[in-house]
């Protein structure tokens, strides 16, 4: 999930479920890193929070675990990829396939 979504996780439905059953990656998001740190969730999960160089082995990790990310940003327009297709969400379900990027680079575990 992205910092912004961090910062107001402790609003989603059983929350704290969510986060003891799946290991939670943070990808940080310009202007949300200090909310997410300060976040409610944040206080809950501080406790388990997995160093970064170690988020290769996240599937090892046994929940609840959380990576803080430091990604270069990605300046492509979500909203933007929408609006150019607004059947988007149609689309993506025929065409999706979780191991292959867009380019078609084939994805490997880290």
């Amino acid at each position: 999930m992205g910092a912004d979504n961090l910062a107001q996780f402790h609003q989603w439905r059983q929350w704290r479920k969510i986060a003891a059953t799946v290991p939670i990656a943070v990808v940080s998001r310009p202007g949300y890193d200090a909310p997410a740190h300060s976040a409610r969730a944040m206080g809950w999960l501080r406790g388990f929070v997995r160093p970064e160089r170690q988020a290769r082995h996240w599937t090892k990790w046994k929940p609840p675990a959380l990576v803080l990310l430091r990604l270069p940003p990605d300046p492509t327009s979500a909203t933007g990829l929408r609006a150019a297709d607004a059947d988007w969400h149609q689309n993506s379900l025929k065409t999706f396939n979780p191991k292959v990027l867009r380019d078609g680079v084939t994805r490997r575990p880290l």
